[in-house]
This record gives structure tokens, sequence and C-alpha cells, in this order.
């Protein structure tokens, strides 16, 4: 069994994904690194394996794994989006979508709750936080062309009003906003 001595710039991205989306499916995690190299992280404590009611294996970070997280150079101080076991399929669409960026744009990729933080003045400047209301996206990240992209994951909950709400704050951002269907 390797030991994780040194993080490589694809096992940074994994948990990157993590910290932005809290669960992914096995099977994408190892779109972006290998089998083997995800057994690490399991048998080292990092992460932790679950099966969804589907039978499908899902990964979430440990808090070892957060703290692992929260030491790597590059995403010191950076928000980790509020895992909820209730919201896994929400969540594993988020991650499968973090895994279609490039890697640069996946390093660039914010959780709902650190988006909120880094624009809540523009938000509130925007009119929305006097008197309107928001809802920020779930991930925002910058494409390669430098543009500002939103994503957001919808269910079958979704009210008109909340998708309004949703372009509306992805627009008093600068962003453009992609739905995708849970």
């Amino acid at each position: 069994m390797r030991n994780i001595n040194r993080l490589n710039f694809r096992d940074i991205q994994a948990l990157n994904g993590l910290r932005v989306c809290g669960y992914a499916m096995r099977a994408d995690m190892e779109k972006i690194i290998s089998c083997n190299r995800v057994e690490t992280f399991l048998k080292r404590g990092y992460l932790e394996q679950r099966v969804d009611c589907r039978g499908r294996s899902v990964l979430t970070y440990t808090g070892k794994g957060n703290n692992l997280i929260r030491k790597i150079d590059t995403l010191q101080g950076r928000t980790f989006y509020p895992k909820q076991p209730n919201a896994v399929k929400h969540d594993t669409t988020l991650f499968r979508q973090y895994v279609g960026l490039s890697p640069t744009e996946r390093m660039t990729a914010n959780s709902e709750t650190e988006t909120r933080d880094i624009y809540r003045e523009s938000l509130h400047g925007s009119g929305h936080g006097d008197g309107q209301r928001h809802s920020v996206p779930d991930m925002v990240y910058t494409s390669t062309s430098g543009e500002l992209v939103a994503v957001e994951i919808t269910t079958s909950n979704y009210t008109q009003e909340k998708l309004e709400l949703k372009e509306a704050t992805a627009q008093a951002i600068g962003a453009s906003i992609h739905f995708v269907r849970a």
C-alpha cells in the first residue's frame, strides 16, 4: 500500500472537488485519480466510502481528510461545501460537472458557501441585498477563456421563482449560468 507522502496535482484536484461538492461517485473520482490512489486515500482514512440507494459507491472526505485538504497550500482558507447526507444525488451530479471542467478550471471552482462569502458585497450592492432575495448557485468557476460560469443542480422541487433567483444572482456577480438536472 502506497503512503501519501506528497500530493500530486490530480490528488489536489480530486480533493478540491470534494471540498466544493461534498460527495462524489467513485467512478467519477476515478476520472481524476486512479483506482489505486482512491484505495490509498480510503485506507489512510482521508476518504470514506458509502453505498447510495442504488448500490453505487459514493465517496466523501472524513475529518482527517478535511484536515488534509485545509493543509494544501492552494486550498488554505477556502470554504467547504456543507455536505448533507440527504443530498447525495445533488452533490454527486455537481461533482460530475466538476469532473467535466479542465484541470485549470477545477482549481478556480468555488463552493456555494464560498461564492456567497466572496460576492456578499456585490450582491448587496446590486440591490439583491436591499430587500431582494438572492440564491447563490452551487458552483462558480472561471472558464479557460476567463469568463465566470455558474452551475446550478436542479431537482423536481425547483420553482420558476427559484430558477429566476439563481439567474439573477449569477447575473449580479457577472456569471453566465448552466442548469443541470440531478
